[in-house]
Order: structure tokens, then C-alpha cells, then sequence
């Protein structure tokens, strides 16, 4: 997230690659299983490391055919420069990109296409599945995964806050139902296995089965925004099938969705299998993401609702008193997103004490991650996809305001 000019939140400036602050070889992003390979393969045989795919290196030409970037020191010296850099490196990351800096020239290689049987092949490695040995003492965040499986990589929302965009893609990538309840054969099998297996998921667990009738070769910044693309096939039943089938396995005598759900599109697929949800696969708190419920935030966001916040507030608890079960929603909310101002907020508040019953303590306050569209937005005022001036709450009073209509005088 730092491999080329970046905003740094925490100095408040553009910072230049982390490749010339480490003095690194070479920098691996994304997940990183090919290229670690690749890197040590031609270790061993004693070749050079250029041009592998999902890495990023510097060099004193650009190679032949690349797309050339702003340079670094205007992207760092200029607002309207940086805006413009990060605009041609959001919208050619299928490309070989490169950015002068200094006497040399940054350069990244586009990332690797992974198969669902690679994904397969991967999570088949013998994974000891515990925390690292350095660690002595139980380690607090480990239990909330201790139990959880992997379907999927990769998510179709592309919401500008997000960097799972810039390591793992909007191309959704599923493990085999096979490869999927092995793991959880092993896992049930393993010392200490509770009966329940906490997560079957990814980003958004539903996304598990989606597929691209276009075989996710487009040139939109997301699936979702402004609209569903007409491309997209969501198959919410495929994913529900394989939360059955784990069930089904011995030792398993619970099987729930503990990374949360894309919420709108799963009503947008099949709201008929909120039963099945509601009843079989939530552990009395199910996770969402609407974020916000201002359109105009959301559209900074690059996030719209597909489905009303409230009508699946409603549909789910009808769900769950038909299943017998008193359960809840946990929305996850953010606060001081570019384009949020505080009338914004009091009326995210309304909203949501009326759709779930109560003020969530899951708001987050916004922080610009490193090369994310959010991150560009925030340092420069301006849409650089649109170039149109965005509102930023700067300040610390600014921001701990908007925070503070939700963590503050919570009976005010």
C-alpha cells in the first residue's frame, strides 16, 4: 500500500516509496504466494529478480511498453499532481506502471491471476494454524480466527475506503466446496475444537460463488457502483450449501458466518434463504457494512445501498423470531469519511437507533489508508476520478465531533 507516493495520514504528507525508505531488492504486494516462490526459485538458480508479476522494483529505465506515472516529486510538491498521479495509477493497475523518482524509476508489475485450484493448492499446505512461536502468551486476536475458514479472496464492492481492491482484486476467487470442508474435517478434528466453526467466508462471505460473465476482464472501479453490474451473477445459495455441508461433518455442531455479509446483495439474490440464515448460520450477532446512509457520502464512498438498511433490519429479525431466536444486527458505521459533514452524522444516528433499536459502539473514525481512493480524496479535496472538490473534516475538533454524535452523551 506504500509502494509508490502515498499519503501518510499520521505525518499528514505525501511520503515517497517505501522502496527507497527501506532500500529494498524488491517489494511483493498482494498476497504474495507466487511471487515468494518465484523470488526463491531464481535465488537459488542465481537470476535477477526483474518483471515478476505482483511485485515492484526500481530500475534506472522504465521497461519498454509501461505507463508512465506523474512523477514523484510533483505528486509529492503538488495537491492537483497527486490527484492526477493517483488517477492513472487507480485506472491501470493492469498495466506495467512506472514513476520516476530522482535518477530511477519505480515499476509495477501487474499481479499475478491466481485459479481457484492454485487457491485450492495453497490452503492444502500443512499450516500449523497457531500463532507464531515468539508469542509466549495467549494472543487476544487469535480466538476471534482460532476457528474460522477462508472461501474466497477478492471483493466486487470497490468502496474507495478499502484495500483489498489493491492486494487481493475485485476478482472473486473460491476454493472448491472439497478443498473448503477438508479444511474443516482438519479443523474439527484438531485439539481443542470446540463444535464450532466460527467463519466460512471472506471479505463479504456472500461473495463466495459470484462469477463475471465477462470473466472480470472490465474496466469499471467496481461491480456495485453506480449500479450492479449487468456482468455480475451473485449465487448466495452456493455458499449457504456449503455452511449446510460443514454441518454435516462430524465433530461440527455449529457452522455461522462470523466476517459478516454483503447485506444488500443477498437480498438482491435470494431472500428466501434469510430463513435458512437467520435459523442455522448466525451465533446470535450477525456482522453488516452499511457504513453511512447519506447518498451523498455514500457516492464518495463509491458504496449505494442495493437494498434498504431498514427493510433488512425488519426482514431479518422476522427471521429470527420465526426461527425461535433472539438475535441481532451489528452494523459497522464510519464517521469523518471525506464528503461527511455533522448533519450527516445526526441523521446516521436517527436512522439508525430506529432501524435496530439501539446506538452500535462499532463506528469507526475514518483514517486514509495508504493509496486508497479515500486516502487521495482526503489529501487533496477532489475526487481525482471526477475532479470534483469533496468536503474533508480536517481537524482534530472536526473529526472528534462527528465521532462524538455516536460515542458521546449516548442518551443526549
Amino acid at each position: 500500500m506504500r509502494r509508490f507516493a502515498h499519503y501518510d495520514f499520521w505525518d499528514d504528507r505525501v511520503r515517497r516509496s517505501i522502496m527507497l525508505d527501506s532500500r529494498a531488492d524488491i517489494l511483493v504486494y498482494g498476497m504474495g504466494e507466487r511471487q515468494i516462490v518465484e523470488i526463491a526459485r531464481r535465488l537459488d538458480a542465481g537470476e535477477g529478480l526483474s518483471g515478476i508479476p505482483g511485485t515492484v522494483e526500481l530500475r534506472r529505465e522504465p521497461p519498454a511498453g509501461a505507463h508512465l506515472l506523474p512523477p514523484e516529486a510533483e505528486a509529492i510538491r503538488d495537491r492537483r499532481a497527486y490527484s492526477r498521479f493517483y488517477r492513472e495509477f487507480h485506472q491501470n493497475q493492469h498495466r506495467v506502471l512506472a514513476q520516476e523518482s530522482g535518477k530511477r524509476f519505480i515499476v509495477q508489475h501487474p499481479p499475478p491471476r491466481m485459479s481457484g485450484e492454485e487457491l485450492d493448492a495453497v490452503h492444502a499446505l500443512p499450516f500449523a494454524r497457531l500463532p507464531h512461536p515468539f508469542y509466549t502468551d495467549e494472543v487476544p486476536g487469535f480466538a476471534t480466527v482460532r476457528a474460522s475458514l477462508v472461501s474466497h479472496r477478492g471483493c466486487v464492492s470497490g468502496c474507495a475506503f478499502c484495500s483489498i481492491a489493491l492486494h487481493q482484486g475485485r476478482r472473486i476467487v473460491r476454493r472448491s466446496e472439497g478443498s473448503v470442508l477438508e479444511e474443516a474435517a482438519l479443523l474439527a478434528s484438531s485439539k481443542g475444537f470446540g463444535g464450532h466453526i466460527t467463519d466460512v467466508g471472506g471479505p463479504s462471505a456472500n461473495m463466495y460463488g459470484a462469477v463475471c460473465a465477462a470473466d472480470w476482464r472490465c474496466s469499471r472501479e467496481s461491480c456495485l457502483y453506480p449500479e450492479i453490474c449487468p456482468n455480475l451473477r451473485i449465487n448466495t445459495a452456493s455458499w449457504m450449501g456449503l455452511l449446510a455441508r460443514t454441518l454435516e461433518l462430524p465433530g461440527v455442531r455449529h457452522a455461522t458466518v462470523g466476517s459478516g455479509i454483503r447485506y444488500d446483495l443477498f437480498m438482491r439474490d435470494d431472500p428466501s434463504l434469510l430463513d435458512r440464515l437467520a435459523r442455522h448460520h448466525v451465533s446470535g450477532r450477525l456482522k453488516i457494512a452499511p457504513e453511512h446512509t447519506s447518498a451523498g457520502v455514500l457516492d464518495v464512498m463509491r458504496k449505494r445501498h442495493l437494498y434498504g438498511m431498514e427493510d433488512f433490519a425488519d426482514a431479518f429479525h422476522s427471521a429470527s423470531s420465526r426461527a425461535g431466536r433472539r438475535q441481532f444486527i451489528v452494523p459497522y458505521l464510519m464517521s469523518c469519511h471525506p464528503g461527511c459533514r455533522m448533519g450527516d452524522m445526526r441523521e446516521m444516528r436517527k436512522r439508525v437507533l430506529a432501524a435496530f433499536g439501539f446506538v452500535p459502539e462499532q463506528v469507526q473514525a475514518f483514517i486514509p489508508l495508504p493509496l486508497t481512493l479515500s486516502s487521495a480524496i482526503y489529501h487533496t479535496g477532489m475526487d481525482p476520478l471526477t475532479g470534483e472538490e469533496i468536503f474533508v473534516a480536517r481537524t482534530d475538533q472536526e473529526r472528534r465531533g462527528q465521532h462524538d454524535v455516536f460515542h458521546k452523551k449516548r442518551n443526549s
